[in-house]
């Protein structure tokens, strides 16, 4: 079963990459010309909740960078960095990783898709593929409404698979069908957008071999624009509960972050 589903991933992916312009242009002839732009992040995160896996890596406070940049052709690049404060000798606690994702957007049949591909690497690691490594394609279909100036929804579904490591002692599919929803200057508040994003995540098992990994996730923010180029986020919430029982310790979880973001 989880073969198949394997399969299935990598056909939609080609499938992507491949028609992913319905009128027949190739990505050259649809893309403006390209001017670099993304972001620098730092985050202090309550605790680590994994959003892949619903449950906790870290349970104590953590510092994440992120750096994410757009690269010609519509590709991107993403280096997002934890760094656990309670020690500086990356002691692969849970708390310690790099990751990084090459990945391309475009339009796929009017909506916008995202194919990429993740390194997952906990610190100290053992070589570029040993002790320490996971792998991760995703696929992530979505399509934002205007509502409104004020509203905007973003549903979306999210599909891939963790690739085996130590940590899940086997690989898994995953989901995560979720919406977002956007509200600018909420209550007559200027310079403030309220994010929220409703997911369910269901994976087939990381640890006891479970498919009951249903969960409820809901990440609210506070996004105050700071100036043109910088957002700060106070507070953020991570608010995870199971739908099913997984059978292997998972359950409800939450955590509080504050952020801030240079964008260019």
């Amino acid at each position: 079963m989880k073969r198949m589903a394997m399969v299935c991933l990598v056909v939609m992916l080609q499938c992507v990459s491949v028609i992913a312009d319905p009128n027949g242009k190739n990505l050259a002839e649809i893309t403006e010309e390209w001017s670099p732009h993304g972001f620098l992040s730092t985050t202090w995160q309550q605790q680590y909740i994994g959003l892949r896996v619903s449950g906790v890596f870290y349970k104590e406070s953590m510092l994440w960078t992120e750096l994410y940049l757009n690269l010609p052709n519509n590709f991107f690049m993403d280096l997002w960095w934890s760094a656990d404060l309670q020690d500086s000798d990356l002691s692969s606690t849970g708390g310690d990783e790099f990751d990084t994702t090459f990945g391309w957007q475009t339009k796929f049949f009017g909506l916008d898709a995202m194919v990429s591909v993740s390194q997952f690497t906990c610190l100290p690691s053992k070589g570029f593929l040993g002790e320490g490594h996971a792998w991760s394609p995703d696929l992530i279909l979505s399509k934002s409404f205007k509502i409104n100036e004020k509203h905007t929804v973003t549903p979306a579904f999210w599909i891939g698979y963790l690739s085996f490591n130590d940590d899940f002692w086997k690989g898994a599919l995953y989901t995560l069908p979720n919406i977002r929803h956007d509200w600018k200057e909420p209550f007559g508040i200027e310079k403030l957008t309220f994010s929220h994003t409703v997911m369910f995540p269901w994976d087939d098992g990381f640890i006891a071999n479970s498919s009951d990994g249903l969960f409820f996730r809901w990440m609210p923010a506070f996004n105050w624009q700071l100036s043109k180029h910088l957002t700060l986020t106070a507070p953020g919430v991570i608010i995870v509960e199971p739908i099913t029982d997984p059978h292997d310790g998972r359950g409800d979880e939450i955590s509080l972050n504050f952020s801030l973001a240079y964008h260019f």
